[in-house]
């Protein structure tokens, strides 16, 4: 079974990765070497990036993508101090070689608050990875996506796989598997109850079965409807709903996901919740998708 789980993932996602560590191409690369740090929490650092003797705070304030690590102090989020303090002792850990440079996409370089958004790399290791194999973040995709997608989601359900972190508890598990359901997506992992590895055929599917679930789903476009502010709806050919199976889509994930223009009949697949859209209309909230055709 673990290895049928890889080998779906293998099929379902085609991102190339440079090299194990999964290394970005054509982004900045800036020297941390002989800098002045302070590590704030486990995805959060700070660095006198103009060598000026001193940290001019949120300006030379870094951000790791694709990962959250558990909060230090009260937020909206909740403290949890048991596995955000191990969190940023790794960080700090890394940073403390010496032998690090930072990543930043020209393209994505800064996010709220004015904050840097990087990737750190430390003798050739790929940190925010490290972070998510170690069980200190899980996989982060609010913000930014990497183009080797299936590298991170490897390591994510390894690390819950192995109870690592975040992972190492049941009441851990549960509030890190909802907050990623609350951002409409979940572990990779078939000892995720949430999970569904195996592909389901729209035609056949009747979503009241799967209600809460995470999904493959294949069908073919019956057709589209815009709504408001990017959202849009892709129907896929249903027998059990009239109208077809309704998959909500929004801008970003159709431009990254390459399904801006779909034609009547083509196949595709998506990955993503089934819900039951104010009480009335089942669909899938879709997270990742592409063109079978």
């Amino acid at each position: 079974m673990k290895h049928l789980f890889l080998k779906l993932l293998i099929c379902f996602f085609t991102f190339s990765a440079h090299g194990s560590q999964g290394l970005p191409r054509g982004w900045n690369l800036i020297s941390l070497k002989d800098l002045m740090l302070k590590t704030i929490d486990g995805d959060t650092f700070e660095a006198d990036l103009n060598r000026n003797g001193r940290i001019a705070g949120k300006q030379e304030r870094v951000r790791l993508l694709y990962v959250d690590t558990p909060e230090l102090n009260e937020s909206h989020k909740g403290k949890d101090l048991q596995y955000g303090i191990p969190a940023k002792d790794f960080l700090k850990q890394k940073l403390n070689t010496g032998r690090c440079s930072l990543w930043v996409d020209p393209e994505n370089s800064r996010g709220n608050r004015g904050r840097l958004l990087g990737l750190v790399e430390c003798s050739g290791t790929n940190i925010n990875l490290e972070l998510i194999r170690e069980g200190h973040s899980y996989f982060d995709t609010r913000f930014s996506r990497p183009r080797n997608y299936v590298l991170y989601a490897r390591q994510e359900a390894q690390a819950f796989n192995s109870r690592r972190g975040i992972w190492s508890s049941l009441d851990s598990r549960k509030a890190y598997l909802k907050r990623l359901r609350d951002e409409g997506k979940t572990v990779y992992s078939l000892k995720n109850p949430l999970f569904r590895a195996e592909p389901r055929e729209s035609l056949n599917l009747k979503p009241a079965q799967y209600k809460g679930l995470f999904l493959r789903v294949r069908g073919s476009v019956l057709k589209t409807r815009d709504l408001s502010r990017g959202a849009q709806l892709i129907f896929l050919k249903s027998r059990n709903l009239k109208q077809g199976l309704p998959v909500i889509t929004f801008k970003e994930q159709r431009k990254e996901n390459q399904l801006e223009q779909l034609s009547r009949g083509t196949r595709i697949q998506v990955e993503g919740f089934v819900q039951l859209y104010r009480g009335k209309q089942w669909q899938i909230r879709m997270h990742r998708g592409m063109v079978l055709d």
